[in-house]
């Protein structure tokens, strides 16, 4: 109940006499839905849960298990921040940083009674994930997230549904999610917020945020993004 609060809070700011106006405020709903339940492995467990049949499922052997890949590096923030930041810490002063990035295969199945009471249980553990490091680091992404919406709204109101959308570069788990979330701050961090805080003149932030984005698109996304990005700087700050 109290995530619910959470998520109408951060949606009445959009809605009321006093409040800043999205263009597309069921858009901005439907994405603020799907980041707020971040695909976790508690997140995975519930979604094969509900395949089988919810709390009150039976055993089935004809049943396809769900076999998905997590980072270490997201497994470990699902402790509680007292315990996760220390683990991670130690990741770093090992200099073992990259085997934190390494993947560990994880099967979710409900073929079985014992397999089946592993999945509710593991689904159970919801009620843990907002005292989790992950439910903490997600909190600060999403806050971030509205706050450039709010300030394409003051400063390129036109620009406001392309800042929403960029919601779109950051989905699923492992090396997806944390390459979407890579893109995602180039965008922010070169692009909008220098926009927003007045030193680069980009008129078009909008257009600007699309091409960064169809650039991110394909196997070297990434490095075309980067390029895509530091020529329209340039030539907003040639032009400026």
């Amino acid at each position: 109940p109290d995530y619910a609060l959470a998520y109408l809070e951060r949606i009445e700011r959009y809605v009321g006499p006093a409040a800043h106006h999205v263009p597309n405020l069921a858009e901005l709903a439907q994405l603020l839905s799907d980041r707020m339940r971040f695909e976790d492995p508690i997140r995975i467990a519930e979604l094969k849960l509900a395949e089988a049949g919810g709390a009150t499922a039976e055993p089935n052997p004809l049943s396809v298990d769900r076999v998905e890949k997590f980072r270490w590096d997201e497994v470990i923030p699902m402790l509680p921040p007292k315990a996760a930041a220390p683990a991670l810490d130690l990741f770093q002063r090992l200099r073992l940083a990259k085997l934190a990035r390494r993947s560990v295969t994880l099967r979710f199945s409900s073929r079985t009674r014992f397999k089946l009471q592993r999945l509710k249980w593991l689904a159970a553990a919801r009620i843990t994930r907002p005292f989790s490091e992950r439910f903490k680091l997600e909190r600060v992404w999403v806050e971030r997230w509205l706050h450039m919406v709010d300030r394409s709204l003051v400063k390129q109101p036109e620009a406001t549904i392309a800042v929403v959308r960029t919601a779109n570069l950051i989905k699923g788990h492992g090396d997806t999610y944390q390459n979407g979330l890579a893109e995602w701050n180039v965008i922010i961090d070169r692009l909008v917020k220098p926009t927003c805080d007045g030193d680069l003149p980009l008129p078009r932030l909008g257009d600007a945020i699309q091409e960064a984005r169809e650039a991110a698109i394909g196997e070297q996304g990434q490095s075309r993004l980067l390029n895509v990005v530091e020529q329209l700087r340039t030539q907003a700050l040639a032009h400026g």
